[in-house]
């Protein structure tokens, strides 16, 4: 039973309508088809803002220049986009329906393609995508290469080592490789050393010494011009600036192409800015009325904290005054014996300067700390660099003492105690030059102290005099032995504490 006898009741069985059902079964048979050939995926762009820049052979490429390099010359050129990676053969398939590539591998790139077939290539894609693709000037191609305003000049494309980022003649086993698979240049390109070379849309000629803006080439010849490099190329033959003239018809499994459009972002970009500066300046007014009542009010809140943290203060210091009175009883009251504290000043022959203080506690026999210095530290704990090449003397100098010592206190009477003690020393002296101070080892010295002193109590006021004797410089410095004594004067109290 066909289909007529099916549906005779609801549809008339005519020749007609048999030969719509025909047409229309190959259509929803084909379709999917003809719209899948139709989605071809864009190439990846990079939009490269424009600039200036000097094109051919510079200082990264040293003196092995070709001749065709030269004259370099200033190129200026407006922002436009080119391919993040050569052309792969998956995408040449889809759009041509063949491959001509000699190294088969959808994520090789397309090679074996003249000029021309590229051309047809291109305006295939623009019919499918509906932009316009084109081949990059040779102009466009440099500045793209040498990594546009984002260059750091170097020989290859984002590198000094053309290993890194390119596939050639030393580590591609004489193949082509997957695009992309080395690193990128500066502005996030692949490949554009190494691989496959790459045709340009110019006309290879030879370059003027004047400046040019927007260049596309000679006007006159039949070969066009090939940049980049290839899988078999050394590395003179993949700078930046090596160019290359091939027949337009001529193709071989060593060239290959990348894409390049028009891109109008920068004009974009301008319009944007001027947008974004007129809302900024609204904003800013905005703003700054906001910012003016805000600042006043912030300056009545802070008048008023101000108030109450005064008050707060005041509060605080005389609990705090109170509480120190308390402990001030409470630890006179604790303390098992004599107490005393006495602020000293010394000179030693050097002649040099200290101040401290001695401390400690005695009945019979106690104990005492003394500590001195002179707070002159610069320099004082770094060499001085004995090459005078390195600095300069400022004619400034710094004497340096830093001593503590401890011993005992021995109270034969009331008015009179005896301080016998041993410590520490060390005196230097700093100078200064251009590079900073630095301490003089030859004019520093220590060693261990030896003390003796008196201190008389005079109605609770401590009077005390001590000589201070370094017998033994361990730094054996230049200093004489009339600069190890000390003389040590001092004045304080005594609290005649006893214990409860």
């Amino acid at each position: 039973m066909n289909s007529c006898q099916l549906y005779k009741k609801a549809i008339p069985c005519t020749p007609w309508v048999t030969v719509f059902l025909c047409i229309a079964s190959v259509f929803l048979f084909y379709h999917p088809q003809i719209q899948a050939q139709q989605l071809v995926p864009e190439p990846e762009m990079i939009f490269v803002a424009g600039g200036s820049f000097i094109m051919g052979c510079t200082f990264e490429q040293g003196s092995d220049c070709n001749t065709d390099e030269k004259p370099s010359h200033e190129v200026q050129l407006s922002g436009f986009a080119i391919a993040k990676y050569e052309v792969s053969q998956a995408l040449w398939k889809q759009v041509m329906g063949n491959n001509p590539s000699r190294f088969k591998g959808d994520s090789l790139p397309v090679e074996n393609v003249t000029w021309d077939e590229v051309q047809v290539f291109i305006q295939r894609l623009n019919a499918q995508t509906g932009k316009q693709f084109r081949l990059p000037t040779e102009a466009e191609w440099e500045y793209a290469a040498r990594g546009g305003q984002h260059s750091k000049q170097t020989e290859f494309a984002g590198s000094t080592d053309l290993e890194k980022v390119a596939w050639c003649s030393s580590n591609s086993d004489n193949l082509t490789h997957n695009i992309g698979s080395k690193q990128p240049n500066e502005l996030g390109i692949y490949d554009m050393n190494g691989n496959v070379w790459e045709w340009c849309n110019d006309i290879y000629g030879a370059y003027t010494e004047y400046a040019q803006s927007n260049p596309t080439g000679s006007r006159k010849g039949t070969a066009r011009v090939l940049r980049g490099g290839c899988y078999a190329s050394i590395a003179k033959q993949c700078r930046t600036t090596t160019r290359k003239s091939f027949y337009q018809g001529g193709k071989d499994n060593m060239t290959g192409f990348r894409l390049a459009m028009d891109d109008d972002r920068e004009a974009k970009a301008k319009a944007e800015i001027e947008r974004l500066e007129q809302e900024r300046i609204k904003a800013e007014k905005k703003a700054e009325q906001e910012r003016a009542e805000a600042e006043k009010n912030a300056k009545e809140a802070e008048k008023q904290a101000e108030k109450r943290r005064q008050e707060a203060e005041q509060k605080a210091k005389q609990d705090a005054h109170q509480r120190q009175v308390q402990l001030r009883r409470d630890s006179i009251k604790a303390l098992p014996t004599y107490t005393f504290l006495t602020l000293n000043a010394a000179c030693s022959g050097i002649p040099q300067l200290s101040y401290g203080f001695k401390v400690g506690q005695v009945k019979i026999v106690g104990w005492y700390f003394s500590a001195m210095s002179n707070f002159a530290f610069r320099g004082a704990f770094h060499t001085f660099p004995m090459n005078s090449n390195y600095y300069e003397l400022t004619g400034n100098q710094k004497g340096t003492k830093l001593s503590a010592s401890a011993g005992l206190v021995i109270m034969p009477c009331k008015p009179l105690s005896i301080h016998i003690g041993t410590g520490f020393s060390y005196r230097s002296l700093n100078i200064e030059t251009t590079e900073g101070w630095f301490n003089y080892p030859k004019r520093s010295f220590y060693g261990v102290d030896a003390a003796l002193g008196l201190m008389f109590n005079i109605k609770g006021f401590a009077l005390s005099a001590e000589a201070v004797y370094t017998p033994y410089d361990f730094n054996n410095s230049d200093i004489n032995w009339k600069g190890r004594l000390e003389g040590k004067i001092g004045v304080g109290f005594i609290l005649p504490n006893k214990k409860k």
